[in-house]
């Protein structure tokens, strides 16, 4: 269930440091999180080229970019032939985004949370970016907010008396994804993204069913493997423990 360590490409020496000794010859899968700019971008692949007889294992890079802008991506990043992810802002204007991450074949990546009310984006945004993806056949990963997989209302942090607030499930962003490929249309898909009664989603051995709406298994197995690829979030146990309420 775990996979990919993801940290800032500053950071990557400080964690070959701390797996000294630790990981006995294993390979860490790890994404860098680079800054968006030309130079930022070309010193994360320099670190990548550098990064020989390691137990670090750098299988993708992540980065943002601003809306309505060309997308520049330098070619020492390219040459890699890693993954790169492109944290698409969740604006109307970002369809040319899309458009030109396609064309370069990268992959999306969007925020669905943070430690505060203002990061989570509208469900109606969250939409317009799954159904982007399907348009212009991205994949794309998930990240921030997803601890759990149905929505509910949930400690923003950690600490004592932390505010609480609405968060998205991973199943609910899962099946909402099921249902734009399907040919639902996107009102359909918002109110499974919203749905926060897990009695709501039927599981069987041939799939999910939500009100009226059929998922099939193996729909749903391509979507794993081919459009929605991961989702990260900050807590390895909440995922995995509510998981096998299901």
């Amino acid at each position: 269930m775990l996979g990919n360590f993801i940290i800032p490409a500053g950071q990557l020496d400080e964690l070959r440091k701390e797996l000294e000794g630790v990981v006995e010859q294993k390979m860490v899968p790890v994404n860098l999180l680079s800054g968006s700019s030309t130079e930022d971008l070309k010193a994360t692949a320099d670190l990548v080229k550098k990064n020989t007889q390691s137990t670090i294992a750098i299988t993708a890079i992540e980065t943002t970019i601003a809306p309505s802008t060309k997308i520049k991506i330098p070619k020492e990043l390219m040459e890699l032939r890693l993954p790169l992810y492109l944290e698409v802002p969740l604006a109307e204007s970002s369809r040319n985004s899309f458009s030109e991450i396609a064309r370069l074949g990268l992959r999306a990546k969007i925020r669905t949370g943070g430690v505060t009310r203002d990061a989570f984006p509208t469900a109606e945004n969250v939409v317009r970016f799954l159904s982007s993806c399907i348009e212009f056949r991205i994949p794309f990963k998930a990240t921030a907010g997803l601890h759990h997989p149905i929505n509910g209302s949930f400690p923003l942090t950690y600490a004592p008396h932390s505010e609480l607030a609405p968060m998205y499930g991973h199943l609910n962003l899962m099946l909402a994804t099921a249902c734009l490929l399907l040919g639902g249309n996107r009102d359909e898909s918002r109110e499974i993204l919203l749905e926060s009664n897990r009695r709501s989603f039927q599981f069987s051995d041939v799939g999910v069913s939500w009100k009226d709406v059929f998922l099939p298994l193996d729909l749903l197995s391509k979507i794993r493997t081919e459009l929605f690829l991961s989702f990260g979030s900050c807590s390895f146990i909440e995922p995995a423990n509510e998981a096998s309420q299901f």
